[in-house]
């Protein structure tokens, strides 16, 4: 670098760089996302598709998922030493347990 060169990226024994590629790519996420509030702002003009729903089931839905994407992510979070930001979280013990923790981690 100082002689001027160019500096390369470290490879792993000699092999190609591959970036990460993602299994989504952006555009195609925003284009699906798009045309579905296309499709729905479209289909809430048709009394056909106006159905009538009972808001409990709506209420048990919505916590089931919650409560499953939190089981899902808890696994991830204490692995990453992440901890949902909460009043209850943030006494003085709990921040310097935290960065106690975040000072370990590096």
């Amino acid at each position: 670098m100082e002689d001027g060169s160019v500096g390369t990226l470290p490879t792993k024994q000699d092999e190609e760089f591959r970036p990460f590629i993602r299994r989504l790519p952006e555009f195609k996420f925003w284009h699906s996302a798009t045309r579905a509030v296309a499709i729905a702002f479209v289909c809430s003009w048709f009394s056909v598709f106006d159905v009538p729903v009972f808001w409990p089931v709506l209420v048990m839905y919505w916590f089931m998922l919650f409560v499953l994407t939190s089981t899902l992510s808890n696994p991830h979070f204490t692995f990453f030493c992440l901890v949902f930001s909460s009043p209850l979280l943030l006494t003085p013990a709990a921040l310097s347990q935290q960065s106690a923790r975040a000072s370990l981690q590096f």
